[in-house]
């Protein structure tokens, strides 16, 4: 049988036979384009779409999915036009090929920035129509397979640790379990092939061996079902992902023989009832172990996986896995989000979980909008659709589902973005902490919000998720770009005095030539860049002046800074500057000026020639009447001193951000105080410091100045 005539015996199960003949006529369309190409393995092309298809014919997919997989390399691969595409098969399937398409090889467009562009575009499709996705997924998948025809390894490791940082993660996301595990396990093939040689043997030698032994616990399980009123129960076996066999050694440092679970048990049963009634009965049968058993019923994962889990110890002692499930839950663990595009596009019939996973996957398209870096572009994606997941409580007990290595910031957006774009601090299980505090499953999480905050450019520093970062970089808004910009302009014209130059003088082809390289239309970009830390300001102004003949360096001012007012201006919290102090300056990429006291042990470290440092000074008049202080103070510890040296503090005026204890002296006779007060400048911290040495249960007093992180 003819590979077209097996895909279309397997269509004819479920399409009509007006929609097998829409999809012969894709297949001889497809067939006589690609005609003469062959691919990497020296097969005709036209294996590769029939291929794809046939995978969504597996997953049951419509017409149009079915009919632009077989195109979905002829406008890119082929001279066919996505005009032609159009006109001969409709807008619906012209829009899936085009979606599906990679961006031009451009000469001036690097691979990494392809790649980026072309998973944005992706993305984009997706938004409108998911079934880009799945069809995505299919020719990943076949590709995977073929893998070891590509003859360059460099090329064929690269498209492996593509597949397996961002398609399986997806597949995961969707809840597609199976084609997850087998992206993971191409790709850790052909990554780490001589481990994958190994492990594979071992895991094939371990089924041998225990092969009795776990027909032995499937025959306990059905008899115990049975008792307990359940014998319609399905009982399954399944071996472990040979990639997360992997994953598991590496994390927590195991040889093979010490990985437990590699064999698991499955029992579906009728209903959500019965599942807590297997699992109350598998606890009877076998010993479970403690802190192993999970409820993803109760507690679904967020690409709506449900099953409970629990880990018990087997009749020769080892421990094994058990995962019970409804029917309904093993359709969707087996299948995700795929099993509600079989017959149409629409997502109404989705649960609130399922809609949650599609909305974290189309919270990664409000990144295209912003047009960040290629690199950071798809190093965002991979945090996002890191499989690696995390439960967070609120104050009321609410469940909110965080990626790893999530933030409090991160939760606060999670709980609302008006929540986040005022966050001033976390309270995390009961004790205050900044917002960059990394989050862990189970923390219990409130936020206290300032009316006077708004997110600054250092906040994307510590915000992980596309969803905080996207909120992060639109609150910025027209004001603090403004600032920025403003900043930048500064920026850029002290630099070009410093080598004789004026913004002025400056050619317009200079300009034009500048911005051309740069990928920016206006100087109003490049001003932005400058003040975000993007961009170098001296080599800015060595490429506009470069064509002109210099006049000699001029002596020029140092920027004057008025505060924290401009969101491009951040005074570091490592050592609070102060005005009426010297500070210094350094452009950070992404923070745009830090604001350092000379006084900071970062100052020592720092070339003052390197372009990143800029000669600042305070205003005459600083903007804001309070400015954060650190200080620390070694006390006498007795009854009430907290009180005594609070209000100390309070009788000048000066407002105690924050208090803590760190650490007390031999037996405890001393304490340490840290806290964080808000002075007008630094004489009025000095006053205060020598106001404090000189109570009698002040034994030291000193401003804190810690080393930047």
């Amino acid at each position: 049988m003819t590979a077209i005539a097996a895909l279309r015996r397997k269509l004819s199960a479920y399409l009509p036979p007006a929609r097998l003949e829409e999809i012969d006529g894709a297949y001889r369309y497809s067939e006589n384009a690609h005609l003469g190409q062959t691919r990497a393995s020296g097969k005709p092309f036209i294996m590769h779409p029939l291929t794809v298809a046939d995978i969504l014919a597996d997953w049951r997919f419509d017409t149009p999915s079915i009919v632009a997989a077989l195109l979905h390399d002829v406008v890119e691969d082929t001279p066919v036009t996505l005009e032609q595409i159009r006109q001969t098969f409709g807008g619906d399937i012209a829009y899936l090929v085009d979606g599906l398409s990679k961006i031009g090889r451009l000469e001036e467009i690097d691979r990494e920035q392809r790649e980026a562009e072309t998973f944005r575009k992706l993305l984009l499709a997706a938004a409108s129509d998911w079934r880009v996705i799945f069809i995505k997924l299919a020719d990943r998948l076949h590709n995977m397979r073929t893998l070891s025809a590509i003859p360059l390894p460099a090329r064929r490791r690269a498209i492996a640790a593509e597949t397996l940082s961002i398609y399986a993660p997806i597949s995961d996301r969707l809840g597609f379990a199976p084609v997850r595990d087998e992206l993971q396990n191409l790709a850790f093939h052909h990554l780490h092939p001589y481990r994958h040689r190994i492990l594979a043997k071992a895991l094939k030698q371990s089924a041998t061996g225990s092969r009795q032994h776990i027909k032995q616990i499937v025959e306990q399980i059905r008899e115990k079902l049975a008792n307990a009123g359940l014998a319609d129960a399905a009982v399954e076996t399944r071996k472990k992902n040979l990639y997360s066999i992997h994953q598991k050694m590496e994390s927590k440092n195991l040889s093979f023989a010490q990985v437990e679970d590699i064999v698991g048990f499955r029992v579906i049963v009728g209903g959500r009832p019965e599942c807590y009634l297997a699992m109350g009965a598998m606890h009877e049968l076998f010993l479970p172990a403690p802190s192993r058993f999970k409820d993803y019923i109760a507690i679904p994962k967020s690409n709506g996986y449900q099953s409970l889990h629990t880990t018990v110890m087997s009749p020769v002692g080892i421990r094994v896995e058990l995962q019970i499930r409804t029917r309904a839950m093993h359709e969707v663990a087996e299948h995700g989000l795929a099993a509600h595009w079989i017959y149409k596009q629409q997502s109404e019939d989705l649960d609130d979980t399922q809609r949650e996973a599609l909305a974290r996957l189309s919270s990664l398209v409000r990144l295209h909008a912003e047009n960040p870096a290629p690199g950071e572009f798809l190093e965002q994606v991979k945090v996002d659709l890191s499989p690696a997941e995390m439960y967070v409580l609120t104050p009321t007990g609410e469940i909110i589902t965080l990626p790893h290595g999530a933030t409090a910031l991160d939760f606060a957006y999670a709980i609302h973005t008006d929540v986040g774009d005022k966050a001033e601090r976390a309270t995390i299980n009961g004790q205050r902490m900044p917002m960059a505090s990394r989050l862990n499953t189970g923390d219990q999480v409130a936020i206290e919000t300032h009316p006077d905050i708004s997110p600054l450019p250092h906040w994307l520093s510590y915000a992980k998720t596309a969803r905080s970062r996207s909120r992060i970089r639109s609150r910025i808004g027209a004001a603090g770009r403004e600032g920025a910009a403003s900043l930048g302009e500064k920026l850029l014209k002290k630099s070009l005095a410093q080598i004789g130059a004026r913004n002025e003088e400056i050619a317009e082809a200079q300009w034009h030539s500048l911005l051309g390289r740069n990928n920016m239309k206006e100087k109003s970009e490049l001003y932005l860049a400058l003040g975000l830390g993007k961009m170098l300001p001296d080599i800015a102004a060595r490429e506009l002046a470069r064509h002109r003949a210099a006049r000699g360096g001029s002596e020029t001012k140092p920027l004057l800074i008025a505060g924290s007012g401009n969101a491009a201006i951040k005074l570091s919290p490592c050592c609070h500057p102060l005005p009426f102090e010297p500070i210094i300056g350094v452009l950070k990429k992404d923070h745009g000026l830090v604001v350092h006291s000379s006084l900071c042990p970062i100052v020592p470290k720092l070339n003052r020639r390197s372009q990143k440092w800029i000669e600042v000074a305070w205003h005459e008049k600083p903007g804001s009447p309070a400015y954060r202080s650190a200080i620390v103070l070694e006390c006498k510890n007795f009854p009430g001193l907290i009180t005594s040296v609070s209000a100390a503090i309070s009788n000048r005026d000066i407002n105690i951000v924050t208090c803590n204890f760190d650490g007390a002296g031999a037996e405890h006779s001393t304490i340490n105080l840290e806290m964080i007060v808000e002075v007008p400048g630094k004489p009025a911290l000095d006053s205060l410091l020598a106001a404090l040495k000189k109570m009698p249960e002040v034994l030291t007093a000193h401003r804190h100045l810690r080393e930047p992180k």
